[in-house]
């Protein structure tokens, strides 16, 4: 009897939960359709796209980054936000096909010396892909190892850096 008592729980959990995936499986379904109605719909191209989805400040953020790197040319990719909502991939993506190498968050770069080690490419530019509405910076390799400096003998408070709102 105990043991049929402890399980009532464990019961009530997964039937709570079957009745939400009941009711909310068909209204999501019906609103991803819906969006991808509408996307096709749309006639679109990809930069027009890119503005209705991240804004015009991203858009044309992208758009000069494309212009500054040649396609076959590859690149340091930053995260300079939390990377919880996959900033550096959107920007990835929308710089493709310029190959990006990931050199990890913006936090935990403290020291060009350290960037140095990191680097497993001679490449010429870094994105920071910040996320939040900011759209994302290109910077020149020696810049950005620059800034990391000054902003590691500054404090990471310091103004002006990669990261900053400048």
């Amino acid at each position: 009897m105990r043991a049929r008592l402890g399980r009532v729980p464990a019961l009530a959990a997964a039937g709570l939960l079957g009745l939400y995936l009941a009711a909310a499986l068909p209204w999501g379904l019906g609103r991803a359709w819906l969006e991808v109605v509408r996307a096709a719909s749309a006639h679109e191209n990809p930069a027009e796209a890119r503005r209705r989805v991240f804004g015009e400040t991203y858009a044309s953020a992208i758009e000069e980054i494309r212009r500054a790197l040649p396609a076959g040319e590859s690149y340091l990719l930053v995260e300079g936000g939390s990377g919880m909502l996959g900033d550096a991939v959107w920007v990835r993506y929308d710089l493709a096909p310029r190959r990006a190498i990931y050199l990890g968050q913006l936090n935990e770069l403290t020291s060009g010396m350290q960037v140095r080690r990191r680097l497993v490419a001679n490449l010429r530019h870094v994105v920071v892909a910040f996320g939040n509405g900011r759209p994302p910076r290109l910077y020149e390799r020696y810049s950005f190892l620059q800034e990391i400096d000054r902003r590691a003998r500054a404090g990471s408070t310091a103004r002006g850096g990669p990261g900053s709102a400048r």
